[in-house]
């Protein structure tokens, strides 16, 4: 099985539980979504700076994630009906049942844990409303917590049609389609904001945004990069499309940060995106040599990703929460927060995944 894994699949996995975890650090350590203008101007320059370098960073994982699935499901073979039936049976209905428990462990979490929760404060009856809700993905009390799972479980419906219309050969067709997605959701996005930074008085609206279509585009674009798809483009030049984008979407969030919009760099803004495939690129041209003598331990903590991205944020809420920062350096609690959750989140998916059926169904240890 393992001659069969692809190291820089593996890497990347990896990667991006990096990325995602240190999302989830760097907002439990600084202010990305309340008053980023105030502490934009009364905070240190060098604080501002790391804050902002982490935060692009950390949008980065999700991309990846979904050029990674897109990697490995596109390139499946759904030639018959028991071929289709094997897909939801092991992937999409194992990945739902996962992510219902773990909606089910959240809730009881943040209402026994949580501080400040609203549902502190709700009756018995409107606690299990509630608590339904949360399960049936409507006004839902965890969605901070698994907003990329209540998008992933839709998505992955749809990667059996894209699979077996990129193996018949016409992935070229799909060219228009996601040129079209990508100019009208991410251009679009990208010069609304652009006017609103610099007060222009016009608004630009598309009602065409439906949150799976820049999704399905890293997905496909995903596949095709595993193919090769840039192999004749010079390896230096992809690197440098990955710098700049990344220091273009550094200089557009501390853009945000000046101002009072309390917006972020999006997975639908043309920087994050050009940054999150040339990087995803340059894992696959990077893939035999220097990941090469690291593939053990890529391997074993790549099968665990999910099991992690699943268990870290309650260790990290849970220091968050109880561990006293009073005096504190930001960029020391950060490191803290995502070496612990990291570090504890691992160790409990080592722990918990002795018992099979955890380790099968509550935390997707591949």
């Amino acid at each position: 099985m393992d001659k069969k894994r692809v190291v820089y699949y593996d890497f990347a996995r990896v990667f991006a539980i990096i990325s995602i975890s240190f999302n989830h650090a760097v907002n439990r350590t600084f202010d990305n979504y309340t008053d980023t203008q105030l502490e934009y101007e009364t905070q240190e320059w060098s604080l501002t700076l790391i804050k902002t370098c982490v935060t692009v960073f950390s949008r980065i994982g999700v991309p990846v994630f979904l050029m990674l699935t897109g990697a490995l499901i596109l390139s499946k073979q759904f030639e018959t009906r028991d071929d289709v039936k094997h897909f939801f049976l092991h992937n999409w209905l194992r990945l739902l049942i996962a992510v219902e428990i773990w909606l089910a462990n959240y809730f009881w979490f943040i209402y026994y844990q949580s501080p400040d929760t609203i549902l502190s404060g709700m009756s018995r009856k409107e606690l299990i409303i509630q608590f339904v809700s949360t399960l049936l993905f409507v006004n839902q009390t965890t969605e901070g917590l698994m907003w990329y799972m209540n998008m992933l479980i839709p998505l992955y419906t749809l990667l059996p049609v894209l699979a077996v219309f990129v193996n018949k050969g016409y992935l070229r067709y799909l060219s228009f389609p996601a040129f079209f997605t990508l100019f009208v959701v991410v251009f679009v996005y990208d010069i609304s904001r652009i006017l609103a930074l610099t007060d222009y008085e016009i608004e630009i609206m598309t009602i065409l945004y439906p949150p799976l279509t820049y999704f399905a585009v890293y997905v496909i674009v995903g596949f095709a990069l595993s193919r090769g798809v840039l192999a004749k483009v010079p390896g230096f030049l992809i690197f440098i499309i990955a710098v700049a984008s990344y220091a273009l979407a550094v200089r557009y969030q501390l853009w945000f940060y000046k101002g009072p919009s309390n917006d972020l760099v999006s997975y639908d803004s043309i920087p994050l995106m050009l940054c999150s495939m040339a990087t995803f690129d340059l894992f696959r041209r990077a893939d035999g040599r220097i990941m090469y003598f690291f593939r053990g331990i890529l391997s074993h903590i790549s099968r665990r990703c999910l099991g992690i991205y699943f268990v870290h944020i309650v260790v990290m809420e849970m220091l968050n929460w109880n561990w006293d920062f009073t005096g504190w350096d930001p960029v020391n609690k950060m490191l803290f927060l995502e070496g612990v959750s990291l570090a504890g989140g691992l160790l409990i998916v080592e722990i918990l995944g002795i018992i099979k059926p955890i380790r099968k169904y509550v935390l997707l240890v591949k």
